[in-house]
């Protein structure tokens, strides 16, 4: 779920607060903040129906008929070791659990993040920040 949550706040930052700030939005980077979040559904292309099955688990086992059509229908958790997974609309999503995933979410924050380093450096040399 906090990958969710990941998602919609590098979203709420560009799409939302940024937007409010266009003179430092003028020093950041657009296009890291594009390719993290980019980066971010290439990685976990899964987020959203892993938050939903996981947050509307009591709905999904009382609808197996809706999310696993097809009889697929199974427990939500971990079957493999390292591997989060579930069903959801009949689909297998899966989370890997190890310290590669680790690596990648931090490669993903890491970029982003790395877009704002020219705003940093003017705003210190302006006296803004120090």
């Amino acid at each position: 779920m906090e990958l969710y949550h990941l998602r919609a706040r590098l979203e709420r930052i560009q799409s939302v607060m940024l937007r409010d700030c266009p003179s430092v939005r003028a020093l950041i980077e657009i296009p890291k903040l594009k390719g993290a979040r980019k980066r971010l559904e290439e990685y976990f292309p899964h987020i959203e129906a892993l938050r939903h099955a996981t947050a509307h688990r009591g709905e999904i086992e009382a609808f197996p008929e809706i999310h696993a059509p097809d009889g697929l229908y199974r427990l939500t958790g971990f079957r493999e070791p390292g591997r989060y997974s579930t069903y959801y609309k009949g689909d297998l999503c899966f989370l890997d659990i190890t310290s590669q995933t680790l690596q990648k979410i931090g490669e993903v924050v890491q970029e982003f993040l790395g877009a704002f380093e020219p705003a940093a450096v003017a705003l210190q040399e302006e006296g803004h920040i120090e």
